[in-house]
């Protein structure tokens, strides 16, 4: 277990006559576990809890429930089967597992920051797939996304992305992104655009001077929410139609630089024979595009809020995604191939009977 705390003032003056003073902290807890399967596999779990102050962490004791359900599914893990075959089908993300998709897919996809002007810049900067899709369908019609930096709290959990001025001296403010499923606007810093000359109170970077277009507080909402039950009947039925003995359901994904949308932890085979679950360990998650968005077959009722800390792990930018559980048309999942490393011969001493 990691525990970090950090305090930072920033202050900003400039031309405009803004002079702003922000104080902020930030704590994080992350929960990492590792385990090795009989075939020599390791496997990895954790739980990352990110707040802006101590009193915002989880009790002790939902903590220490949290990690006793970490160990207990990564000792099921450890004698899991292995994804026997590449997989290309309906997919169900649920909880934390949705809202990680959706930071890896549909996130970096809402700045409408222009690129640098240098072709050095402009290598390490990522243009948005959606810029030339302006008042087009992006996502089903049941879906809607707005950012929000000045909502504060839902429910009663605190949102991480909450703040009154962005990192640029602007006042935030509640911008509309898609509407309908009709993609309406871009996140700004002042950076302008073609058609996009003025911010938006979206310009953020933990590192003064590189600011650019972020989320705050980003709310994924539908029109049409559905039961896990239903979303599983629906799932099933999908597979049937393409006479798959089984569809796939993600319950977490785990941060991982080698896979697109993160490494799955808890992933399920669910076989249309009977609906049950079976928990399969293994499968790696290709790159899911922007456009497959739009084959978003239905989503839940629920919504899941992730506090995510992003940019420079010295100094990280706060943000908060809410989102639904979401069914997807098609993604492709591989087996694992090459040869496993074998496991150790000899036990760990503190395991020893003697």
């Amino acid at each position: 277990m990691v525990v970090e705390a950090q305090v930072t003032y920033r202050y900003l003056v400039n031309s405009e006559g803004t002079r702003t003073l922000q104080p902020s902290m930030l704590v994080s807890v992350e929960v990492d576990a590792g385990a090795e399967a009989a075939d020599g596999m390791r496997l990895r779990h954790w739980i990352p809890l990110n707040a802006a102050n101590f009193d915002q962490l989880p009790p002790e004791r939902e903590v220490a429930k949290a990690i006793r359900q970490m160990a207990g599914e990564l000792t099921a893990l450890r004698s899991a089967p292995v994804l026997d075959a590449d997989y290309s089908g309906p997919v169900l993300f649920t909880g934390q597992a949705s809202a990680e998709m959706f930071a890896r897919v549909l996130v970096p996809n809402l700045s409408g920051q222009r690129l640098p002007l240098t072709d050095q810049q402009q290598a390490q900067a990522t243009r948005s797939e959606l810029v030339d899709r302006m008042n087009r369908p992006v996502l089903p019609r049941f879906l809607s996304v707005f950012d929000d930096p000045t909502t504060q709290r839902i429910g009663n959990q605190e949102l991480l992305g909450h703040y009154q001025v962005d990192d640029q001296g602007v006042p935030a403010r509640r911008v509309s992104l898609i509407e309908q499923g009709v993609l309406k606007n871009f996140l700004m810093s002042r950076r302008p655009a073609k058609d996009m000359p003025q911010s938006n109170g979206h310009g953020r970077s933990g590192i003064p001077g590189r600011e650019t277009a972020q989320i705050g507080n980003l709310f994924i909402q539908s029109s049409e929410g559905k039961t896990y039950e239903d979303l599983k009947q629906q799932l099933i039925k999908m597979c049937q139609e393409e006479n798959l003995q089984y569809g796939l359901l993600i319950k977490a994904l785990v941060g991982d630089g080698r896979s697109p949308i993160g490494a799955p932890v808890l992933t399920y085979k669910v076989y249309v024979a009977d609906g049950h679950e079976e928990l399969i360990r293994g499968a790696f998650a290709q790159a899911i595009p922007i456009r497959s968005l739009r084959q978003i077959e239905a989503v839940g009722n629920d919504a899941f809020v992730t506090n995510r800390l992003t940019g420079s792990n010295e100094l990280p930018t706060p943000t908060s995604i809410v989102a639904p559980s979401v069914l997807l048309e098609e993604v492709e999942l591989k087996r694992p191939t090459g040869t496993q490393q074998k496991p150790a011969l000899l036990t760990h001493p503190y395991f020893s009977k003697n």
